[in-house]
């Protein structure tokens, strides 16, 4: 009877150490949570400044700092009340300590950390976390800092004569469509690349856009001394504008400024506006647009003389040919014409047309 009433003893004493942990260190499994915040301060269409209940994202756990795949394990994230939990729970068990990397938005088939899959027909805004994040069973709770990992082209279209935006296509075998992202650095290796259309749905407007330009996000990639053919669609029309060669680098938004009047669709600068996304974006100053119209009937013409402050402008010569506004700028034609000259210009105060021969008509109504 005794020895019964040992080996019972000493059963109830197992399932008692079980029942409170069972683990190394005697405590129990905890679960564990995050918090993130996202690195951006800039105003950009899409781009991500705070993440929305429901919204999920990848966590990969490792043991050490470097991850190794053979011990990190994929998870799945959802985020309710400023709080990321896994789905199932992420637990760490007594006096284990692990490093975790995170990766948004979700994607099931993301296993590999160091090569997520990235598309840019999906346009979402990528994010990962960098270096590792540790957490331990006693202080259950990591923090991400989230960093873009795309690019941003982003078209400011001041129109002069109305219209909506339909689609943006970007026409080169060397756009990159597809890549893999390292969830360390965020850098991305293009896979796939080919031609791809962006539809719009944007009402144009003289004043163009100060914020939420039409928008693309992009794997960062270099543009070769070919140039990017772009090709805007706008009320059913086709307009061509060639990107000159450049470098679009992760977490920047690249602003191009285009003028639209009834000469044509215009490039206003090769140069784009770069924003940081991690800095303030500043509202550029307002500027005043004038358009001009002059009719001539002869081989070769001055141009009309402006004045203003910070002035300049196009000029459409009438035979396919334009030119950048100068006050001393002229032009030959090969036969007398007539020619329909028109000057697009902005912060233009005053129009001089001494010295203009062989004019037949003027229209200052938009000036």
């Amino acid at each position: 009877m005794k020895n019964c009433m040992k080996y019972t003893m000493g059963a109830l004493a197992l399932l008692a150490l079980t029942a409170c942990g069972g683990s190394e260190g005697g405590s129990k499994f905890s679960e564990v949570t995050f918090t993130t915040e996202i690195q951006t301060r800039a105003t950009a269409a899409n781009v991500l400044t705070d993440f929305a209940s429901g919204d999920r994202m990848n966590i990969y756990k490792t043991e050490k700092a470097q991850i190794s795949l053979d011990v990190t394990t994929a998870h799945q994230a959802s985020f309710s009340g400023g709080v990321w939990k896994g789905s199932p729970a992420i637990t760490l068990n007594g006096g284990e300590t692990a490093y975790f990397f995170a990766a948004y938005p979700y994607q099931a088939a993301a296993e590999n950390p160091l090569e997520i899959p990235v598309k840019v027909a999906d346009q979402k805004d990528v994010l990962y976390s960098g270096a590792g994040v540790s957490v331990s069973e006693s202080n259950p709770s990591g923090s991400f800092k989230m960093s873009h990992a795309m690019a941003v082209l982003a078209f400011n279209i001041q129109s002069y004569v109305g219209g909506k935006l339909q689609s943006i296509e970007f026409d080169s075998e060397h756009f990159p469509l597809e890549g893999t992202m390292r969830i360390t650095s965020g850098r991305i290796t293009a896979t796939t690349t080919g031609p791809y259309t962006h539809t719009c749905d944007a009402t144009l407007t003289p004043q163009g856009w100060t914020t939420n330009h039409p928008s693309v996000f992009v794997i960062p990639y270099t543009v070769g001394s070919a140039g990017l053919p772009i090709h805007f669609t706008i009320d059913g029309k086709s307009y061509d504008i060639d990107l000159p060669k450049t470098s679009y680098a992760m977490a920047k938004k690249y602003v191009y400024t285009l003028i639209l009047t009834d000469a044509g669709l215009t490039l206003k600068s090769e140069t784009p506006t770069v924003i940081d996304l991690s800095a303030v974006m500043e509202t550029p100053a307002e500027e005043r647009y004038s358009h001009v119209k002059v009719v001539v009937g002869y081989d070769m013409v001055q141009v009309p003389v402006v004045t203003g402050q910070n002035t300049y402008g196009f000029v459409y010569w009438g035979d396919d040919s334009r030119s950048d506004y100068a006050a001393d700028l002229t032009h030959s034609y090969s036969t007398m014409g007539p020619y329909t000259i028109m000057m697009d210009l902005w912060n233009a105060e005053t129009v001089t047309m001494t010295g203009i021969r062989g004019v037949s008509e003027i229209d200052l109504s938009k000036f």
